[in-house]
């Protein structure tokens, strides 16, 4: 309660402060958040992580560094010459790819859903993305999955290094 003078007299009287409703509560925290940029960094990081253990790979079993630069020559060496199950590399492939999503989708702020992240469905992203809202916790696994991948390469270049 809030005490508020009435007119010219001295009186008081108690006001009631105002009372939010769930809705309207819900509608400000909706009209006051932002995209987990945090989410969206660790995948941009995470994606240049992996991206540059395949490119060490691919120079270490001999691959021209102008092809090595190029994911789609990168990848069909890899399958030949790696010694991985194509599976990997086709998942290392996919999970890549995610990095289409940060650069060619948009934010879409979805009232009563949450923010998301919602890819354009284009022929040309190899992503399983398409058309899928994308949530915060989405990156954060994928980000997850990035560096595991990314881990598993480091182990394969030690490896073939000897150390």
């Amino acid at each position: 309660m809030s005490r508020h003078r009435t007119g010219g007299y001295s009186q008081t009287m108690d006001v009631p402060e105002p009372v939010l409703s769930d809705r309207a509560a819900e509608l400000i925290r909706y009209l006051e958040a932002s995209p987990p940029y945090e989410a969206v960094g660790m995948v941009i990081l995470d994606c240049g992580e992996l991206e540059l253990n395949q490119i060490k790979l691919a120079l270490l079993l001999g691959q021209d560094s102008d092809a090595a630069r190029h994911r789609d020559k990168r990848w069909d060496y890899l399958k030949k010459h790696s010694g991985l199950d194509a599976s990997i590399v086709t998942r290392i492939k996919t999970v890549t790819a995610h990095r289409d999503l940060l650069a060619h989708g948009a934010w879409i702020h979805l009232f009563n859903q949450g923010e998301a992240f919602v890819k354009p469905d284009r022929a040309d992203l190899t992503s399983d993305l398409k058309g899928r809202k994308v949530s915060a916790q989405d990156l954060r696994d994928w980000s997850n999955e990035l560096r595991v991948l990314s881990e598993f390469l480091e182990a394969k270049i030690r490896d073939l290094v000897g150390t």
